[in-house]
């Protein structure tokens, strides 16, 4: 067993993964916060870059800084399960290693929770890009941080990414669950499920920097983990299904269920050379999964259309989602379509580059 006895304010979790760029940066603006009473732990998930001696270093010389290492697991969900025993505060909060906050964010995220009790605290959010000066903000809810918010109101702002998931979190929200570690992104179910066991939301003028331009960000390259952010997107809908929530928010969370399966397959027509065999047959039978579990001919019928869907919404699902081979028939025309426009693009590029 692990020592969970709680003996500071605040655990701050940072996973690692040959993140040597920005970790100086992330690490600074942590300990250099104005409220002191807290822990940065960070994992390090057996870098080959320098991250690890940059870790060991500041652990060295700041004993609230614990440092970690396991063999490298691939996704973040894996790192929260392996270190959410060993973390002694009483709220948790989460920054990646690029990312980074104000000085007087931790302060102002416990103040406020001292001041209204609720189980999550959120921050402004900057969308963080180096060389701009313009970068968007997601402040309270459409600026007011006084608004305090109810657990459904803030899963269903958070779909569409009204509200964010980087809080402060009761420890207890958090501790004794697990994140599902199939799917590289299933935090985006794990956070939903949060707020969903939140008593309430509030929001304070803290800023919390999530960085955008980091190119070898996990979020920002692509490969086969991404086609399985699918079942993520059917799990959240599945989720929204089971505990009842309004017909809007399951018709939006079904909607984008719809627009990964169909972005999915696409991509993986275009690039299918990207893929092996094997790679490409279990991606085939993912999509082939989620179509059947998404139950179309219930949502086509009778009962169903005079529901809050759009006409548009309600034929394109119609025509191009009655059954698998037609789904199947009509994006294979659609691949036809994609890879003859990369062609005539590549051409004009060389006749240009002449």
């Amino acid at each position: 067993m692990h020592n969970t006895n709680l003996d500071c304010d605040i655990s701050i979790f940072m996973p690692v993964y040959n993140g040597d760029k920005y970790l100086k940066q992330s690490i600074e603006s942590v300990l250099n916060q104005t409220f002191k009473n807290f822990e940065l732990v960070c994992v390090d998930d057996s870098s080959t870059d320098k991250s690890y001696e940059i870790l060991k270093d500041y652990a060295s010389k700041d004993t609230r800084v614990k440092v970690f290492q396991k063999q490298n697991g691939g996704s973040v969900p894996i790192a929260w399960n392996f270190i959410m025993p060993y973390l002694k505060g009483k709220s948790i909060t989460y920054m990646s290693q690029d990312d980074f906050m104000s000085t007087d964010n931790l302060q102002a995220l416990y103040n406020r929770q001292e001041e209204t009790g609720a189980d999550c605290i959120l921050p402004d959010m900057v969308w963080y890009y180096e060389e701009k000066t313009n970068n968007k903000i997601i402040k309270g809810i459409n600026g007011d941080r006084n608004k305090i918010i109810t657990n459904r109101e803030a899963v269903t702002l958070s779909l569409n990414w009204d509200i964010h998931g980087f809080g402060l979190w009761r420890a207890e929200i958090l501790k004794y669950r697990k994140f599902k570690e199939d799917i590289f992104n299933s935090d985006e179910l794990f956070i939903r499920e949060s707020f969903f066991l939140c008593n309430k939301i509030a929001f304070c003028k803290g800023i919390f920097y999530y960085r955008q331009d980091n190119k070898q960000a996990i979020t920002k390259t692509f490969g086969i983990k991404n086609y399985y952010s699918l079942v993520t997107n059917f799990r959240i809908y599945k989720f929204l299904e089971n505990n009842k929530f309004d017909e809007s928010t399951l018709n939006f969370a079904f909607i984008t269920v719809i627009y990964s399966l169909f972005y999915n397959y696409r991509y993986s027509c275009i690039y299918r050379n990207k893929l092996s065999q094997n790679d490409h047959t279990m991606i085939r039978l993912m999509f082939y999964k989620i179509y059947k579990q998404l139950n179309i001919k219930q949502l086509l019928s009778s009962s169903n259309k005079e529901k809050n869907i759009t006409r548009f919404k309600y034929l394109a699902a119609y025509y191009i989602f009655f059954n698998y081979s037609i789904f199947k028939f009509f994006m294979t025309l659609i691949s036809i379509y994609d890879k003859c426009r990369l062609q005539l693009i590549n051409r004009s590029q060389l006749e240009f580059s002449k």
